[in-house]
């Protein structure tokens, strides 16, 4: 309780069956030819790994990336609950206990809940060209 550790594995968990999902069913699209090839151009496991498996990776790793942020970022629940403590809190149920102090100023509510999306817009912003790579990717045959 109250703790970053705390929070941190609890997002994790929840988190990891969507990421391995998603890994899993793009992972069964690439064609395993490409790493025969590179076995057979001389690489090793590990170049093989690094060298080529890693970089196909781009597109569901921005993926996961976008879709825990936003999730993670989002989370309410779980701050209200297990982060008690002002100190500990995270950007949700924070802006959520500024709006209720500040009553009837919707334009300081506004701009609190615009600094809180600024994040979250700047990240899909530069993975967007991987995001729906990696959305579609297990989808089709």
């Amino acid at each position: 309780m109250n703790t970053y550790w705390g929070a941190i594995v609890i997002m994790v968990v929840t988190q990891l069956p969507l990421s391995v999902f998603l890994y899993a069913a793009f992972m069964r699209g690439l064609p395993i030819a490409i790493e025969e090839a590179a076995t057979v151009d001389g690489a090793s496991t590990t170049q093989t790994l690094f060298q080529v498996v890693f970089p196909m990776l781009k597109p569901v790793t921005a993926t996961v990336i976008i879709l825990t942020s936003v999730s993670i970022w989002n989370e309410y629940a779980l701050s209200v609950f297990v982060l008690r403590s002002p100190d500990v809190r995270t950007i949700a149920p924070t802006i959520s206990t500024f709006v209720a102090s500040q009553g009837s100023n919707l334009g300081a509510a506004a701009a609190a809940a615009l600094i809180s999306v600024v994040p979250v817009l700047l990240a899909y912003l530069v993975l967007q060209r991987y995001f729906l790579k990696g959305m579609v990717a297990g989808a089709e045959k």
